[in-house]
């Protein structure tokens, strides 16, 4: 008999459409979340040792900068939402999403040091054997033309050589800018200065 009354039925329709509404209302606000979801698939697969080694100073800046920004629009994301008739808790989802872009910047603090350590230890090897190579006098002619050709493609070089000084003392700056500790080296650190001073 319920069954057969209308404003019953009606009232229970109308249950039925405002929960359906507020149910597409949830979809919706899960599809807001959907870039957030890309953003932490990409960030698993991501190895900044093995895939950005070879980086220029601009490319570890956009790097820094957009882990940093990921990291502000995990933190957006309010702790509760209420939609429609439901309540969103999305406590978990940030548990989830966050040490994604902060595991992402901890490997640039752990990967950038030591590609600039590296590249300072192998600018200082070339500098340092073209220097001691070339304050050997030579002994008879077979040396003086081995030390003519030396001299020759090293004094090309020395353009090269300030330009990669130069690159590594942008990198420690870079570093300095975002708080980034760096190899305790001294020499490291002046390294573009070394290079100018010896050629």
């Amino acid at each position: 008999l319920v069954e057969d009354n209308e404003e019953y039925n009606m009232f229970v329709e109308g249950i039925r459409s405002s929960f359906d509404a507020h149910f597409d209302e949830v979809v919706n606000y899960v599809q807001v979340l959907e870039p957030h979801k890309i953003i932490y698939l990409d960030n698993l697969a991501l190895d900044l040792g093995a895939d950005y080694a070879e980086s220029t100073l601009e490319e570890w800046k956009e790097l820094i900068d957009k882990f940093t920004s990921q990291v502000d629009m995990f933190n957006a994301i309010p702790l509760a939402a209420t939609i429609g008739i439901f309540a969103g808790n999305n406590q978990r989802i940030k548990d989830l999403f966050m040490p994604a872009p902060k595991r992402c910047l901890d490997d640039i603090h752990r990967t950038l040091p030591r590609v600039v350590a590296d590249l300072t230890a192998k600018l200082l090897a070339e500098t340092s054997h073209a220097t001691d190579r070339l304050q050997r006098n030579p002994e008879d002619v077979a040396e003086f033309v081995d030390y003519s050709e030396f001299l020759r493609v090293t004094n090309e070089r020395q353009k090269e050589f300030g330009e990669r000084g130069n690159g590594i003392n942008a990198m420690y700056a870079l570093m300095g800018k975002y708080s980034i500790p760096t190899p305790e080296r001294s020499e490291e650190r002046r390294v573009g200065k070394e290079c100018r001073s010896r050629w």
